[in-house]
């Protein structure tokens, strides 16, 4: 298209060939660069999901923990002496044949709990001690003035390994 100047004579309207390749090739990059941030912030939305998931399995088998005795934990935990100073339950190994089936129920269930995650493993341990402090020995639980309740769940994130940990201090 064209247009009249002021001496008459016409001058081009439109848009040349380069101008439009040029547009097309700044689009091309805001484009590029828009996509780059939505898969990200998609990978961060789910990375957030996940440890919500992880944090809430953390908790919920924490509170449930602590409402038992520590000697019943202790049975429960152990996958072999529930008397000595640490016992420790992983949910990739199955219940003990020992515990009563409401115990058998309780750990199916916290396996199936950490189930959504990708490689989603809980470790649910305690652990006696006589004092406080940087480099404390284990005793026996049936002594233990402290006992540590440690509650983790991990799970990967691509090729990442994650983990949350909870605690609580009996003494």
């Amino acid at each position: 298209m064209r247009a009249h100047g002021e001496n008459g004579e016409r001058r081009p309207t439109g848009t040349s060939l380069v101008e439009t390749l040029v547009a097309t090739a700044l689009l091309g990059i805001v484009l590029v660069a828009l996509l780059g941030g939505v898969t990200r912030a998609r990978h961060v939305l789910e990375s957030a999901r996940q440890l919500d998931e992880a944090e809430a399995v953390a908790a919920e088998v924490l509170a449930t923990a602590r409402r038992l005795h520590v000697l019943q934990l202790a049975e429960l935990l152990a996958e072999d002496d529930p008397t000595g100073a640490r016992a420790t339950w992983r949910s990739n190994h199955p219940p003990s044949d020992h515990l009563p089936p409401e115990w058998s129920e309780l750990l199916t269930s916290w396996r199936e709990a950490v189930d959504g995650l990708p490689g989603g493993r809980l470790i649910v341990s305690v652990r006696g001690f006589d004092r406080l402090g940087p480099d404390v020995d284990d005793v026996p639980l049936l002594h233990a003035r402290f006992v540590q309740l440690a509650v983790t769940v991990r799970w990967r994130e691509g090729v990442r390994e994650r983990a949350t940990w909870h605690q609580h201090l009996f003494g």
